[in-house]
This record gives C-alpha cells, sequence and structure tokens, in this order.
C-alpha cells in the first residue's frame, strides 16, 4: 500500500519538475527523456524494494533532476 503511495507521489514530483522547467521547447526535448528514464529507473527500484524505501531517496532524486536540468540552462545561457 505504501508502496503505492510513494509511486503516486514520485510521478506527481516528476511531473511538477517538467511544469516548472517548461520554459523553452529547446530545453524541454533534452529535459524530457532523461526525466522519464530516471523516473522509470525509480519506478522499478521502487517495485522490487517495496515499503523499505526510504522519503530521503526521493528527495534526493529530486534535487538530481533539477540539477539535471538547471545545468544545460546555465551553460546555454
Amino acid at each position: 500500500m505504501s508502496a503505492i503511495a510513494v509511486l503516486l507521489s514520485m510521478k506527481m514530483m516528476i511531473s511538477t519538475v517538467v511544469d516548472e522547467i517548461d520554459t523553452t521547447q529547446d530545453s524541454i526535448t533534452h529535459i524530457k527523456p532523461s526525466t522519464k528514464y530516471l523516473g522509470s529507473q525509480y519506478y522499478q527500484l521502487f517495485f522490487y524494494s517495496s515499503s523499505s524505501v526510504s522519503l530521503s531517496r526521493l528527495r534526493f532524486l529530486s534535487s538530481m533532476v533539477t540539477w539535471e536540468v538547471s545545468s544545460p540552462k546555465h551553460t546555454a545561457s
């Protein structure tokens, strides 16, 4: 039950991050695949480790996605 809740909040968090980034179409084409890839990798991890997953892992993923996304932006400007 908690694994499903974690998955749902993951999905919402990833889409929120993508929404925040969606400023130019150029950057979104680079971001979307990597965000989806990270997401699916973590979905698998959650399924296999069921309820032993900690929230700090989610927070780490969130900052990782944000960092991945901000890097290209800074290089572009």
